[in-house]
């Protein structure tokens, strides 16, 4: 089956996700987050690059929470739009006095800390469009492909969306990154 184009993806996923309510937006965060709490197992030791919500994402803040309850360490994007690369910073806590709003209204850690992507266990990645394969379709600007392109071996990759957002086929090109496993609120699927 040929893929469509990632800007006709685009459209339609986030078409998509303008129609989900917020009921629907709720109740698939927390099935989701059930399923990605026995997919990361237990926090203690470990080191989460977690993500924090767009209106539009799935909201992965409960298990975020739980991450920093059981004892991992938890970091989140930091974006530098004009050298268009982004870092793991340290997060402490979710409260909003340890969050700064930045470029698009993407919220970062206000720490000033930066992990070392050799000593995160995980990252989560949003998406605007999955397959099976574990193809992912992003925004268009790249970051996430640029920083799981230099993510050690050992460091897993967990793509996390609403069902509405797996596709038959993600459009791809040699530099985009895939994921290693796909969490819905319909479930897991192992893509490698």
């Amino acid at each position: 089956m040929t893929a469509p184009n990632k800007a006709d993806l685009r459209h339609s996923m986030n078409e998509c996700l303008k129609a989900l309510d917020e009921a629907q937006r709720r109740a698939g965060a927390q099935a989701a987050c059930e399923l990605l709490k026995g997919v990361l197992g237990e926090p203690a030791g470990q080191t989460l690059l977690g993500y924090l919500p767009l209106p539009s994402e799935l909201d992965v803040t409960a298990c975020l929470t739980w991450w920093l309850k059981g004892g991992g360490r938890l970091c989140a994007p930091v974006v530098d739009w004009s050298a268009g690369t982004m870092v793991a910073g340290v997060l402490t806590s979710l409260d909003d006095g340890c969050l700064r709003t930045g470029k698009h209204g993407v919220r970062e850690p206000s720490s000033g800390q930066v992990m070392p992507l050799n000593e995160v266990s995980m990252i989560l990645v949003p998406g605007l469009a999955f397959d099976e394969a574990g193809k992912r379709l992003g925004r268009g600007g790249g970051f996430y492909d640029r920083l799981l392109a230099n993510r050690h071996e050992h460091v897993g990759c967990i793509g996390v969306c609403f069902n509405e957002q797996r596709a038959q086929a993600v459009p791809v090109d040699a530099h985009d990154q895939c994921v290693d496993v796909l969490v819905t609120p319909a479930g897991i699927v192992e893509c490698r």
